[in-house]
């Protein structure tokens, strides 16, 4: 009787303690960042390559943001794993108590016979506690609340008072008959119908419908008879994939689907309608709800909440919807090879949907809404199979309601990739296993390489692992004298040695890419404005806690996936010794965390305003799924894999996303056409399609294709905006096709420069979208394309024209050094500062100009006199330091509105230091023909580094002075005192 009552007493006393060690170890993490941040967030940024970006035009300190998450991220797991160990030794027992391996789970729900009714009343629980967390994580963040989470939290309560035997069965019964009525709404939508419902109506009919069966009293069998007729109906949402009715002023007008989109939808429709009639000869013995729920209902359901768009009413951004599936139109129909005359920014993600947009959609962009939902129907249908092979339908279903899964083509096959190798069965042929680990990182590799690289990296534990249990047992030496064996390899390794030059060039993009990352695509949260409703409760913490969730909910993601992978492992103390129960185990259970932390080399660089996850919120829901699914496997004790339910919801409730809170956009008949959209049927830009576009796009994108004419029959770069342009034009743009974006660092621009030399092609001046001057942003091709003599500069079309000519480089010379260049007084902001305050690390990439002159000063300027004339391609650059300018300052947020900001202390220590607001340095000089230029640039810190070069006729002129003044708010003013002053070149692309 003593050991069956201390059991119990030191399981609890275990709980406590670990419970005690997180709260500890969340809060000392969340003062550590504070701490991190408030030391950093004003400190200068270190460059080894000059890249103007939002990094330097905000004088960005980034890159201790990255680290501060890694930082957190190891603190944490040497922090857990001490502390695992002990509590092994104190206890002497498995550190995870309950916790035991599947086999052993098995065996014992075998022995005690009572799988269905222990889990059936575990899971009810655990969708109730689940469903507390998300609707509670999102109330207690930004204080808000939908109809349908209201409803569903009374639906909750009523079950918990009053029918606690039936809560699983009650809560699939009402989200059923929901989606059931939603099913029935859109076939009265498809047939005709154009009244519009919300889903208030359908909430409140499921709540009322689910009352009443509940007053039944063989009320079990009634709830699960009625969810066995829902799955007949729920298929019947797809149909809002074939949505095709559109209001235009007070008219209606149905545009045509394209034949194989409809074909495909009917199709699965059949398909998931004969397995829900099939599922009814549970009739007469339909008491488990979990054998009722079919396959069909799930994919339905979550194909209906990922379905978005607005039909043929198409996006006026023509670079992110075009960068999904411009891969395909440059391989298949421009017959560019990958990174020979064509370069994917980041993977060939674009080439698998684009060719869904080929198919389904014809190509024409009005339909680029309904292939994108298709893509998803399809990623839809994968996942849930796969997930059939983990978790009962039932949990399946739940999943469907409150994950927004993979609504990010670059992460939709991670999961699916993931759920196949922790798959026990998979991972038992061990041969078979890891030749699915080789392909499935090369395939991700090849389509998104930073998460093929996450997939391949997080299971290379468990992959050595295989191979040293594989080659050390008889059966390798059985197998290696079957043709089987090497076959299956010599299958695998085909396509490797087939795409090894797409590899090759993967390898060097990524790296090229990967040395401009944080310059070029970083976004800092530091100074951050932050949502309006988010903890307003709070006015005087909100900002902190919004900068420190940042970082620390990443970090916490980790931490519990390593806590996981510690249960899994079954760690026991006998003695002196630490044994592992089961390393198969804890090593699958790894995979999320490892998969997380190599993810974030790459999410965690672009933190834009307002959005607390940015691009992690993309990858939470795969490690969602991936947590709850190994919870299940490897915790049995109910308590603890609740808990782990609960917080893998949390990660995608911090930000809202929950599907089912918002189904209104799926409750209409119509797409509503806004006032004076242009209606393409017809058109000239035969891509358009039969679409509704944006007047000033329209315009736009017409007059593009008019001057484009004569462009089509060869190759271009950058002279249009982006994607969208080159290919609703028709053309054939080459490398990464936007110059603006992308090429900005050293190797980068090498990349494209490789490119331009074999493919001459019109390089445009027209710079992009998104960024200034290319003369500026894109420095390092422009010395190159101004100077090489390759190109030469047509003011006819403005743009670079391949030398073919035969003109020398002197020829050349003569014509590209009138180019206008940046604008005329163009103003660089705070990115000379940023770059000056670090020249130390910039020194090795320039070479000073040995070139004598004199210096003569004024009260308000300085002028320097060249001895002999300077020319200009010889020192590209010119820095200089002024003396104490880092000591006044005010507080302001990056993203504000430009005011000063007055806080208390603590405040302050989140804020931005403006140095000397409105203080600017005026540079200019005369260019052969006597004609004056300027650039001017934000004092700042003082330390200032300023890219003449991309003034105004700079390079390729003789200069024999250089003048330079200082404004205040546009007035000259008395030069500060300065120091030290250099003339400098910058490494070419092509030496």
């Amino acid at each position: 009787m003593r050991n069956n009552f201390e059991k119990p007493v030191r399981i609890k006393k275990k709980a406590v303690r670990e419970l005690i060690f997180w709260i500890w170890m969340i809060a000392a993490g969340g003062v550590f960042a504070f701490i991190w941040l408030a030391a950093t967030g004003n400190g200068d940024q270190i460059y080894t390559d000059v890249v103007y970006e939002k990094v330097s035009a905000y004088q960005s300190n980034k890159s201790p943001e990255r680290m501060l998450l890694y930082v957190l991220i190891f603190a944490g797991i040497i922090l857990y794993a001490i502390y695992a160990l002990y509590s092994a030794v104190c206890d002497n027992k498995d550190t995870a108590c309950s916790f035991e391996s599947m086999e052993e789970k098995k065996r014992k729900i075998s022995a005690e016979n009572a799988y269905d009714q222990g889990v059936s009343e575990f899971s009810g629980k655990t969708v109730v506690a689940a469903f507390a967390v998300m609707a509670g994580t999102w109330y207690f963040f930004y204080t808000g609340i939908s109809t349908m989470v209201f409803i569903t939290a009374v639906y909750i309560v009523f079950l918990l008072l009053m029918h606690k035997d039936v809560i699983l069965e009650g809560l699939v019964f009402f989200f059923s008959v929901i989606y059931a009525a939603a099913a029935l709404y859109r076939c009265y939508a498809f047939l005709g119908g154009l009244r519009s419902i919300g889903t208030a109506l359908l909430g409140i009919s499921a709540f009322i419908v689910s009352v009443l069966v509940m007053a039944q009293a063989n009320k079990r069998m009634y709830l699960v008879r009625g969810t066995l007729v829902a799955q007949i109906l729920i298929p019947f949402l797809l149909l809002a994939l074939l949505q095709d009715t559109y209001r235009v002023s007070e008219e209606y007008v149905a545009i045509e689907i394209p034949f194989r989109a409809k074909a495909a939808v009917a199709v699965l429709l059949v398909i998931f309608v004969l397995e829900a009639c099939r599922q009814m000869k549970e009739w007469g013995k339909a008491w488990d709800i979990c054998n009722v729920v079919t396959r069909g209902s799930c994919i339905s359901i979550m194909a209906f909440h990922l379905a978005g768009g607005t039909g043929a009413v198409v996006p006026e951004d023509l670079h992110h919807t075009f960068e999904n599936i411009i891969g395909y139109s440059q391989i298949f129909e421009k017959g560019l090879m990958p990174y020979d005359g064509y370069i994917s920014a980041s993977g060939f993600y674009s080439v698998v949907q684009g060719a869904f947009f080929h198919f389904f959609g014809d190509g024409a962009y009005a339909n680029y809404y309904l292939t994108n939902n298709l893509f998803y129907l399809f990623v839809s249908v994968v996942v849930v199979l796969l997930l059939c092979l983990h978790l009962r339908k039932s949990d399946i279903f739940f999943l469907s309601l409150i994950l927004d899964f993979m609504a990010y083509n670059r992460v939709a096959f991670v999961l699916p990739a993931m759920l196949i190798l922790t798959y026990p069965k998979w991972m038992d042929r061990k041969n078979l296993w890891l030749q699915t680990w080789f392909l499935a990182s090369f395939i991700l590799g090849i389509y998104y390489p930073v998460y093929g690289a996450a997939v391949c990296i997080a299971f290379l534990p468990l992959g050595i692992w295989q191979v040293w249990q594989l080659t050390a047992s008889c059966e390798f030496k059985r197998m290696c004298r079957k043709a089987s064996f090497w076959i299956g390899w010599a299958v695998c390794l085909f396509p490797v040695v087939l795409c090894r030059d797409v590899l090759w060039g993967t390898l060097r993009h990524v790296k090229a890419m990967a040395g401009q990352t944080i310059y070029a695509d970083g976004t800092a949260r530091f100074a951050q404005c932050i949502p309006d409703n988010f903890m307003p409760y709070l006015p005087g913490l909100r900002v902190a806690a919004f900068y420190i969730l940042t970082f620390l909910i990443p970090a916490l993601a980790v931490w519990a996936g390593f806590a996981l992978a510690v249960k899994a492992a079954g760690i026991t103390a006998a003695g002196q010794k630490l044994k592992i129960g089961s390393k198969k185990a804890a090593l699958a259970a790894l995979s999320p965390a490892i998969a997380l932390s190599v993810m974030y080399s790459y999410t965690i660089v672009r933190l834009d305003a307002g959005n607390l996850y940015n691009r992690n919120g993309y990858i939470f829901p795969v490690v969602t799924v991936m947590l709850i699914v190994l919870a299940s496997r490897y915790v049995s004790d109910c308590r603890l894999k609740r808990v782990l339910v609960c917080f893998a919801v949390f990660l995608p409730a911090v930000q809202g996303s929950f599907a089912f809170h918002n189904m209104d956009a799926k409750l209409s008949a119509y797409y509503i056409v806004p006032d004076g959209y242009v209606h393409t049927e017809d058109d000239p830009v035969e891509r358009w399609g039969n679409a509704y576009v944006e007047p000033g796009l329209y315009e736009s994108v017409e007059e593009a294709y008019i001057n484009s004419a004569e462009d089509r029959e060869i190759t271009c770069f950058g002279t249009l905006p982006n994607f969208g342009y080159y290919y609703l034009c028709g053309l054939k743009p080459v490398s990464v096709m936007e110059m603006g974006l992308t090429v900005k660092g050293y190797e980068a621009a090498r990349e494209s420069m490789e490119v331009l030399k074999e493919y001459p092609s019109i390089v445009g001046g027209y710079g992009d979208t998104f960024s200034c001057s290319y003369a500026f942003s894109n420095y390092y091709l422009y010395y190159w394309l101004v100077t090489s003599g390759e190109y030469v500069w047509s003011y006819e079309k403005n743009a670079f024209l391949p030398n073919t000519g035969g003109l020398s480089k002197k020829e050349v010379h003569d014509v590209n050094k009138d180019i206008a260049g940046a604008p005329e007084d163009f103003d660089m902001g705070l990115n000379c500062s940023s770059l000056g305050s670090s020249m130390k690390s910039l020194e090795g990439i320039f070479q000073e100009t040995d070139s004598a002159y004199d210096v003569s000063k004024d009260k308000d300027a300085c002028q320097i006199d060249f001895e002999k004339p300077l020319d200009g391609e010889d020192a590209d650059h010119f820095y200089i330091e002024f003396e104490g300018m880092d000591q006044n300052f005010d507080y302001i947020l990056d993203d504000g509105d430009g005011q000063a900001v007055q806080a208390s202390f603590f405040s302050r220590c989140l804020l931005k230091k403006r140095y000397h607001n409105g203080l600017s340095i005026v540079l200019q000089w005369a260019d052969d023909k006597g004609e004056l230029h300027r650039i001017r640039c934000a004092m700042s810190k003082g330390k200032l580094l300023i890219p003449l070069g991309s003034g105004r006729r700079w390079l390729l002129q003789a200069h024999s002075s250089l003048t330079f003044w200082a404004e205040q708010d546009g007035k000259r003013i008395d030069l500060p005192t300065f120091g030290k002053i250099r003339f400098l070149k910058l490494r070419e692309i092509d030496s």
